[in-house]
């Protein structure tokens, strides 16, 4: 069991790419803080991670990672429950209405910006401190994405926040090394998840 005993916050972990993710952590023997906007969808989590067999320890927390205030409450609630943080893997996100830039609403830019790539800056803040305050080092991983690579017509805000997590990953990397911070991100290609 790779990772018996060490604790991750997943955000985005009702579905998907996070439910993936924390289902093998648990076989793995991680225990886990499971984030995400939706309680049916965290609650549809509880449920696979219940009838798994692995036993993995776990806690819920339904809140939204673009607000400061709960992504800390996150992070207290965490530490509160197991004592410490091993591990955060940056991987909520949502997609842009398919629309051509001249006809993007404002407020799906900023929303798109916000969930997908503001989310990293505050989450791996929070966890970086923790980590620090702790001593011994850390692990963030941030699920970026190949449109963060290329980009795609139509998907620009999502691009452009992909990008944006690759070259934020680079820098922090850079940051917090010192710290024994790891620092990496994956670019996923296309998968069959609810956000396809």
């Amino acid at each position: 069991m790779l990772l018996k005993d060490r604790i991750a916050i997943i955000t985005g972990g009702g579905r998907g790419i996070g439910r993936g993710v924390a289902l093998r952590y648990a076989k793995e023997g991680a225990k886990l803080a499971l984030v995400d906007i939706q309680q049916e969808h965290l609650d549809e989590t509880a449920k696979a991670l219940d009838e798994s067999g692995t036993g993995a320890e776990y806690i819920t927390l339904q809140g939204d990672v673009s607000s400061s205030a709960d992504v800390q409450g996150f992070f207290d609630r965490t530490v509160e429950c197991f004592g410490r943080l091993d591990i955060l893997v940056n991987n909520a996100g949502i997609g842009n209405p398919p629309v051509p830039i001249i006809d993007m609403p404002e407020e799906a830019w900023d929303r798109t910006l916000a969930v997908n790539l503001k989310s990293v800056f505050l989450c791996s803040k929070a966890a970086a401190l923790q980590f620090i305050k702790q001593g011994g080092g850390g692990r963030i991983i941030s699920v970026a994405s190949q449109a963060g690579k290329t980009g795609y017509a139509m998907l620009t805000p999502y691009c452009a926040s992909k990008a944006g997590i690759v070259l934020f990953t680079q820098a922090f990397a850079k940051e917090v090394g010192q710290y024994k911070i790891n620092v990496n991100c994956v670019c996923p290609g296309t998968i069959d998840t609810p956000l396809l």
